[in-house]
């Protein structure tokens, strides 16, 4: 956030910029190993959680200052989740396109725990309710998806198109 001094409490207003990474079962390894492969890669500052589930706040670098931002693990019947998510009114006023880079932060993620689908933009667990459904992207797409891409090793990152 470009010349501003500090982050205010209404920069954590206006709903939530997500990458969410979801595994279709459960493995206490496999989320450490994925919880701090997102903090090396978000620079993301805040305190390192201990147990399934949590929720913090810190704050991430971008090239234009320091953003609030926050990481949350939760344990559904069917998955685990990771998210790291920035709020929208820090994320408009920082200016920064983030998209692109949620989606390298994913794919670091995915090298030590790899992800069965990521999911890209605002709020995307309203927006895609059956994201372990998801076999392919569609071709309109109101989130970006992040897909295991077996042609090569790695994830293959689906804009949104919407």
């Amino acid at each position: 956030m470009a010349d501003r001094q500090a982050l205010t409490d209404e920069d954590w207003t206006g709903g939530f910029h997500e990458l969410a990474l979801i595994w279709p079962d459960h493995d206490d390894a496999r989320l450490t190993r994925a919880t701090a492969a997102l903090w090396s890669a978000t620079g993301f500052t805040g305190d390192r959680p201990a147990g399934a589930d949590f929720h913090v706040r810190g704050t991430a670098p971008l090239p234009s200052g320091p953003i609030f931002s926050g990481v949350y693990q939760t344990r559904l019947d069917d998955s685990d989740r990771l998210v790291f998510y920035i709020p929208l009114t820090a994320l408009e006023r920082s200016g920064a396109a983030v998209d692109p880079w949620l989606a390298d932060i994913g794919a670091q993620v995915h090298e030590v725990a790899p992800i069965r689908v990521g999911l890209i933009g605002w709020e995307v667990d309203d927006v895609v309710p059956a994201p372990l459904a998801v076999a392919a992207a569609p071709e309109e797409r109101p989130v970006g998806f992040l897909l295991p891409d077996r042609s090569r090793v790695g994830l293959r990152y689906y804009p949104a198109t919407e």
